[in-house]
C-alpha cells in the first residue's frame, strides 16, 4: 500500500528564484507529493520556469493584473499521476486538476479567496468545483477566513458574520467535504498565520477530504512557518490501489568538492587496493571490485552528509516550533525577536542549499556544452519558439501572416 502527502503552503511569492530554489527544498525535504500553492503572484503571461528536477509537473492560475493572487499545483517526479482536465479562474485564485493516480481517478483543487467578500468567492467556487469534480476529491489552500473562530483565531472573533460563516460551511458539507486537520484535533487550537499588525493567530490553510475517504488518512499536520508568513499544512493518504515506483541512486558530484572528502576517498581506495591487489587476482576483477566499493563509500558520505544537515535543520525546526508555541500563548516581543532570529538562521541554512543547487545548474550547463542532446534541444526549441515571427509589414503598409509570404518579402527587402 502506498501513500502520497498533500501540502498547502501560501508561499507569499515566488517571482524570486531564490526564494524559488528554497521553497521547492523545503518542499523536498518532508517528501512532498502534491504540492498546493497560494500566493505565487505569478502574471498569467509571464510564469518563471519551475525547477523540474523534482517536481515535473506543474500547473498554473495567475491574473493579468494583480501580482498578489496566483495558485500552483506541483506534482512529484515519484507520483504517477496522468492528467485528464483541468479548471482554472482568469484571476488567479482557483484552479482545479483531474486525473488518474494508479486505478483510482483524483480531483484536486486549489484555492485562494480574495481578502474580502470571501464568502460569496468561496461560495460560487466550490459550485464550479462541484460540476467539474470525478472521483476522489481533495481540496486545500487559504480561505482567508477562520471556519470556527472560537477555536481557529487566538481572539476567539471573526469580522464575519456566523450566519455567513453557516453557509460556507453548508456548501463545504454538500461536496461531503472535512476539515482533514480538524477531524483527529477536534479541540486543539493551532494557527497556520500571524497577523503582526494585529498580534493575533489565526487558522486560514485547510485542507479538505470527502469523508468516505478519511479512513485513509494516516496523518496531518501543521509545519511551522520559516519562509512564509503562512505554515504549511500536510496530509499523508494511504492508497490501497497504487504501488510505489522504482527509484535509483546517482553520484551527487557536491560530494567530491570539499578537500577533504577527496582525501577520504583517496585513502579508502589506496587501502582498497593494498589489501585487494595480491596478485592471484585479475586487472579485470579487481577494477570492477573497487567500482562497487568506491560507490558504496560514496552512499556513505553522502547518507552522513545529508544526516548532518537533517539534524540542524531539524533543531532549528524545533526550536522555531517551541518558540512559535510560547509566542501563540504569551505574544511577548521578546519570544518573537527569539524567534525571528532562529527563521533568519534557518534561511541561511536554505541560502546555501540554493547556493548548492546554483552551482549544479551550472555544471550541468557547462558539462552538456554543444552536444547534441536532450538538453540543447530544449534549448533550441525554447529559442526557435521566441525567435519566431508572427507577422510583418512591408514598406506599403501591407500585413503579412503565412510563412511563405514573410519568407518572401525577407527575399525581395
Amino acid at each position: 500500500m502506498a501513500s502520497i502527502k498533500i501540502v498547502t503552503y501560501n508561499v507569499h511569492g515566488l517571482n524570486s528564484p531564490s526564494k524559488r530554489g528554497q521553497v521547492l527544498s523545503s518542499l523536498r525535504k518532508i517528501r512532498a507529493d502534491f504540492c498546493l500553492l497560494q500566493e505565487t503572484h505569478f502574471h498569467r503571461r509571464k510564469i518563471p520556469t519551475m525547477n523540474k528536477a523534482h517536481y515535473t509537473q506543474w500547473y498554473h492560475s495567475g491574473s493579468d493584473t494583480k501580482a498578489s493572487k496566483g495558485v500552483s499545483i506541483g506534482i512529484s517526479k515519484h507520483t504517477n499521476f496522468t492528467l485528464l482536465d483541468k479548471c482554472s479562474d482568469q484571476i488567479g485564485c482557483f484552479l482545479f486538476i483531474k486525473g488518474k493516480l494508479g486505478n483510482q481517478i483524483f480531483t484536486i483543487g486549489n484555492i485562494y479567496a480574495p481578502n474580502s467578500d470571501q464568502i460569496p468567492w468561496l461560495t460560487a467556487a466550490l459550485k464550479t468545483l462541484s460540476t467539474f469534480t470525478e472521483g476522489v476529491l481533495v481540496l486545500g489552500g487559504d480561505l482567508n477566513v477562520a471556519l470556527n473562530p472560537i477555536l481557529d483565531s487566538s481572539t476567539g472573533k471573526s469580522n464575519i458574520r456566523f450566519r455567513s460563516l453557516a453557509k460556507l460551511t453548508y456548501a463545504l458539507q454538500s461536496l461531503q467535504l472535512s476539515d482533514i486537520w480538524r477531524t483527529p484535533n477536534p479541540s486543539v487550537k493551532d494557527y497556520t498565520y500571524y497577523s503582526a499588525p494585529h498580534n493575533s493567530y489565526s487558522r486560514l490553510d485547510y485542507i479538505f477530504l470527502q469523508n468516505s475517504q478519511i479512513q485513509h488518512c494516516t496523518s496531518a499536520s501543521i509545519v511551522s512557518q520559516v519562509l512564509s508568513d503562512h505554515s504549511i499544512v500536510e496530509v499523508v493518504l494511504a492508497l490501497p490501489h497504487t504501488t510505489p515506483p522504482f527509484r535509483c541512486w546517482r553520484l551527487n558530484d557536491l560530494l567530491l568538492k570539499p578537500t577533504h572528502n577527496v582525501q577520504k576517498i583517496n585513502s579508502r581506495l589506496a587501502d582498497f587496493f593494498i589489501r585487494n591487489d595480491t596478485g592471484d587476482v585479475s586487472v579485470q576483477t579487481l577494477w570492477e571490485a573497487h567500482k562497487f566499493y568506491v560507490r558504496g563509500e560514496l552512499i556513505s558520505l553522502s547518507a552522513y552528509t545529508r544526516k548532518v544537515m537533517a539534524q540542524k535543520v531539524s533543531d532549528l525546526q524545533q526550536k522555531i516550533s517551541r518558540l512559535e508555541r510560547l509566542h501563540k500563548r504569551s505574544l511577548l516581543a521578546s519570544h518573537l525577536t527569539e524567534l525571528t532570529a532562529y527563521r533568519t538562521e534557518f534561511k541561511n541554512v536554505l541560502n546555501l542549499r540554493s547556493a548548492r543547487a546554483y552551482l549544479t545548474a551550472r555544471f550541468k550547463h557547462y558539462a552538456h556544452g554543444d552536444k547534441p542532446t536532450r538538453f540543447m534541444l530544449a534549448q533550441i526549441k525554447h529559442r526557435k519558439a521566441k525567435a519566431f515571427i508572427v507577422n510583418i509589414n512591408n514598406p506599403t503598409g501591407m500585413i503579412f501572416h503565412k510563412t511563405t509570404d514573410i519568407a518572401a518579402e525577407f527575399s525581395s527587402f
